[in-house]
C-alpha cells in the first residue's frame, strides 16, 4: 500500500496544476460576447417627442464592414418600411439612416440592424438588434396623460410591461372625502365608498330619486 501513495499524490497534483494553471495562462479564450455590439443609438430606445426630421443612427463597439451596412440590413419601419439613405462612418463606427421624407407625427418607429451586418473580420451580428422611438404629437393638440396599467410582466415587445409608460400611481391612490365618497387620484374619478348605500331600489324609480337627493345634499349619506 505504501508504494501507491506517492504515485497517487503525484497524479492528483498533476491534474490540479493542469486544471488551474492552463486556465490562468490561456490566451486563446474568445472575447466576452455578452456585450451588445451596439454602443448607443439615436434616437435612444423608447424615446418620445422625437423630431420628424430625425436621422436614425447606431454606433458600434468595433470596426464594421461598411459594405454590409445598407438599406436591407439597416431599416426603419412602420408598416411599411421607411425609404431612406444608409451610410457608415468608419472613423466613428456609426451607421446612419436618413429618411427620404419627414416622419409622421405621433408614430412609433422601429429601427433594425440585421445579422447581415458583419464586423471588419467578417463575423456577423449574433442576432437582429432593434429599438423603437415615437415622434412628436401634432402641434396644437393637447397632451393626454394616461395612467400606467401597473403591468410589470413582459409578454410581447412593446406591451405595457415592456414600456411601462404613463403617469405613475400616486401614493396614496385613493383619498377618503369623508362624505361617503372616495377620490381616485390616478384617474381623478370619484366613487361611492359604499356601493350598497343606495340600497336595492329599482333604477327607474327609487334609485333615481336617491341620486337626486344625494346630488342636492351630499351629506345625506351620513
Amino acid at each position: 500500500m505504501k508504494r501507491w501513495i506517492p504515485y497517487v499524490l503525484t497524479v492528483w497534483f498533476s491534474l490540479l496544476v493542469t486544471a488551474c494553471g492552463d486556465d490562468a495562462d490561456d490566451s486563446t479564450k474568445p472575447d466576452d460576447t455578452s456585450q451588445s455590439p451596439v454602443v448607443s443609438t439615436s434616437p435612444a430606445g423608447k424615446a418620445t417627442d422625437v423630431e420628424r426630421d430625425a436621422v436614425v443612427s447606431a454606433s458600434f463597439r468595433e470596426d464594421m464592414d461598411s459594405l454590409t451596412i445598407n438599406d436591407t440590413t439597416f431599416t426603419v419601419s412602420y408598416n411599411p418600411l421607411v425609404s431612406g439613405t444608409v451610410a457608415y462612418d468608419n472613423s466613428t463606427r456609426t451607421a446612419t439612416f436618413t429618411p427620404d421624407s419627414l416622419l409622421d407625427y405621433e408614430t412609433t418607429y422601429t429601427a433594425t440592424l440585421t445579422t447581415g451586418i458583419t464586423n471588419s473580420a467578417g463575423s456577423p451580428l449574433e442576432s437582429d438588434f432593434s429599438w423603437s422611438f415615437t415622434t412628436k404629437i401634432i402641434p396644437g393638440r393637447g397632451s393626454v396623460y394616461l395612467p400606467r396599467t401597473g403591468q410589470s410582466s413582459i409578454y410581447a415587445f412593446g406591451d405595457d410591461g415592456d414600456i411601462r409608460s404613463g403617469v405613475e400611481w400616486p401614493l396614496p391612490r385613493f383619498v377618503d372625502n369623508m362624505d361617503g365618497t372616495i377620490t381616485d387620484q390616478l384617474t381623478g374619478l370619484m366613487w361611492l365608498k359604499d356601493g350598497e348605500c343606495l340600497g336595492h331600489g329599482i333604477w327607474q324609480g327609487e334609485a333615481y330619486q336617491a341620486i337626486d337627493t344625494l346630488n342636492l345634499n351630499p351629506g345625506s349619506l351620513g
